[in-house]
């Protein structure tokens, strides 16, 4: 499987969800409304990841809190959130 993009943060895909999106190349389909239509007409030009790039970001992130509170804004954006 060839992975040619990685949207690490998409709030439109899921609505009420966090998520990531992968895009895969060498798709053979011609959609007019393709988001992604560079995968389709050159998808040499796209950089690779690997699937353990991807997976690993995943599992950082899975285990992260949906809403953290206050002391974790804190830690997060030091002199914003007082």
């Amino acid at each position: 499987m060839r992975i040619c993009g990685f949207n690490k943060t998409t709030l439109l895909d899921y609505p009420g969800k966090v998520a990531s999106t992968i895009f895969l190349g060498g798709c053979n389909f011609r959609c007019p409304f393709c988001q992604n239509g560079i995968l389709v007409v050159a998808p040499g030009e796209q950089p690779d990841y690997s699937q353990e790039e991807l997976l690993t970001f995943l599992k950082k992130r899975k285990n992260r809190k949906k809403n953290p509170g206050k002391e974790e804004h804190k830690n997060l954006l030091p002199g914003f959130a007082n």
